[in-house]
């Protein structure tokens, strides 16, 4: 299932900030690797976690730094969790009831 673009922006906010020392976000499903991504591809990294979401309870970001053979040579120790399954689906639940009625839309009244 594709993930809304609330989701989205949702996991977005959740990266780490990247510095000289941290060029890449590791990307961990339940303590499996997923993959690395350039910090300069934040669209594939979303598009890896949305290809993920489903799979894993908790999804978490790590910065790392790759060297010139493309290999990851240093990991942040601290994870950032960018997706948790329960939270997501309570975010995409929210976000199909409309907003800030706790009504969900239907389509008579336009927002269905």
């Amino acid at each position: 299932m594709s993930a809304s673009s609330e989701l989205k922006r949702a996991w977005e906010k959740r990266f780490p900030p990247l510095s000289a020392a941290w060029s890449h976000w590791r990307l961990e499903g339940d303590g499996f690797l997923l993959g690395v991504v350039s910090g300069e591809r934040l669209v594939d990294a979303l598009r890896l976690l949305e290809e993920n979401h489903e799979r894993y309870a908790s999804i978490l970001v790590r910065r790392a730094t790759v060297n010139s053979a493309g290999e990851c040579t240093a990991v942040d120790h601290g994870g950032f969790e960018v997706s948790n399954r329960h939270n997501d689906r309570h975010l995409r639940h929210r976000s199909y009831e409309g907003p800030n009625t706790g009504v969900q839309p239907t389509p008579e009244d336009g927002r269905g």
